[in-house]
C-alpha cells in the first residue's frame, strides 16, 4: 500500500475502471446502452417479480438519493426496460415492474455481469474475498453512520 492511498481513493478508481470495463463489454458485444446500475436494478427487478417493488426500495438497496433513482428509473422507462404502475392501496406510489422487452434483455445483460465478477474475482482466494467483503460492508457502515449522524445534527 502506498503511504499516501486512501480507501475513497482507491474505491473511485476501482468504479470507473470497473465502469469503463462494464461499458465496453457491452458495446463490443453489441448489447442495448445500459448502465451497470440499471443492470443491477434489472436483477433485483427481476429476482423479485410478483413483488411489489417501489422506487423507496431501490434507494435503499442500492444507497443511492432519490434524484438519482429518479433519473434512472426515467432514463429505463424511456428505454422500455420497466414501467410505473399505479397500486390500488396508495395512488401517491407506483410500482416498478419489468417490460418484457426488458426480461429478453436482461439474460444477455446477466451474462455480462457474471463475466465481469470472474475478471473481477480472478485470483482472489476464498479468505480474501471474505476479508473484502468484511472490510467493504465495514467502510459502508461507517458511511451510512455518518450519514445519519449528520441527518440528526
Amino acid at each position: 500500500m502506498e503511504e499516501n492511498e486512501t480507501i475513497a481513493h482507491a474505491l473511485g478508481c476501482t468504479n470507473n475502471i470497473i465502469c469503463r470495463a462494464v461499458h465496453k463489454s457491452i458495446k463490443d458485444n453489441d448489447t442495448y446502452h445500459i448502465s451497470p446500475i440499471q443492470i443491477e436494478i434489472l436483477q433485483y427487478l427481476f429476482k423479485n417479480q410478483g413483488k411489489n417493488v417501489y422506487q423507496k426500495d431501490l434507494e435503499q438497496l442500492f444507497s443511492i438519493r432519490r434524484s438519482t433513482v429518479s433519473g434512472i428509473l426515467k432514463t429505463m422507462e424511456k428505454n422500455g426496460s420497466i414501467k410505473r404502475v399505479s397500486v390500488s392501496e396508495d395512488a401517491r406510489v407506483k410500482k416498478i415492474v419489468l417490460t418484457e422487452e426488458a426480461l429478453s434483455r436482461f439474460e444477455d445483460a446477466k451474462r455480462h455481469m457474471r463475466k465481469m465478477n470472474k475478471i473481477l474475482e480472478k485470483n482472489i482466494d476464498t479468505n480474501d474475498k471474505e476479508i473484502f467483503f468484511k472490510v467493504i460492508h465495514q467502510v459502508q457502515n461507517n458511511l451510512l453512520e455518518q450519514e445519519r449522524n449528520n441527518k440528526n445534527d
